[in-house]
């Protein structure tokens, strides 16, 4: 059985965006793990860069996926450049 996700991505400032578009599919939130798979698959290299998601309510949060498990951390922002520059500002991402 197909999962099927709406959502679009995009490379901006560094940062690997992904926005749930909340068109009646399964949950993006509840599905990252084949999405950023998918992401991959398409041939878009991210194990270097930070993440950002913007949810189905709007609202942008960083993930920070390893080992088989991704950890969602709130970013309080619904502005795309406002989440970029907080991830950029958290520094986290370095660790990947």
């Amino acid at each position: 059985m197909t999962i099927k996700c709406d959502y679009e991505y995009k490379i901006k400032s560094g940062v690997l965006i992904i926005h749930d578009l909340n068109l009646g599919g399964t949950s993006v939130t509840d599905n990252m793990t084949t999405v950023l798979k998918e992401i991959k698959d398409s041939g878009v290299a991210f194990d270097d860069i930070p993440i950002a998601y913007k949810d189905s309510d709007g609202i942008f949060d960083e993930l920070e996926p390893k080992k088989g498990a991704i950890r969602f951390i709130p970013l309080g922002t619904t502005d795309e450049d406002e989440a970029i520059q907080r991830i950029k500002e958290r520094g986290l991402f370095l660790w990947r």
